[in-house]
């Protein structure tokens, strides 16, 4: 799940209101079997500041059983909606035809989970 739908963020919140969803998706990458280390992609000054604030790893915290119950259920409202499952990498940056792929993808997503453009 690239950028969870409003309803992932519901269920997530509901569970722990005190968690943002990307603890949420490191905690579960980091409870993951043979997982020894997690990279979080930063990319702007206010997820450095969630990042550290939310003290993710620090003690770690891996999933219990009801917490796995609820990371299921959070990306399977983004999948319901037939969203682009899009990171926003740039990978296939530059387009051939000029397209901005990334924008693109985020602006039919938006579309598709919340039913406004941009």
């Amino acid at each position: 799940m690239a950028t969870p739908t409003p309803e992932a963020v519901k269920i997530l919140k509901r569970a722990d209101p005190d968690t943002s969803p990307a603890s949420w998706a490191l905690r579960f990458a980091g409870s993951l079997d043979n997982v020894f280390t997690v990279l979080s992609g930063i990319s702007d000054s206010t997820q450095v500041e969630d990042d550290r604030h939310i003290g993710t790893f620090a003690p770690s915290q891996p999933l219990s059983d009801n917490d796995r119950e609820t990371v299921a259920a959070a990306p399977a409202t983004y999948r319901a909606a037939g969203a682009v499952p899009c990171t926003s990498c740039r990978y296939r940056m530059p387009c051939p035809s000029c397209v901005d792929i990334p924008k693109s993808f985020a602006s039919v997503n938006n579309y598709k989970c919340t039913g406004t453009s941009f």
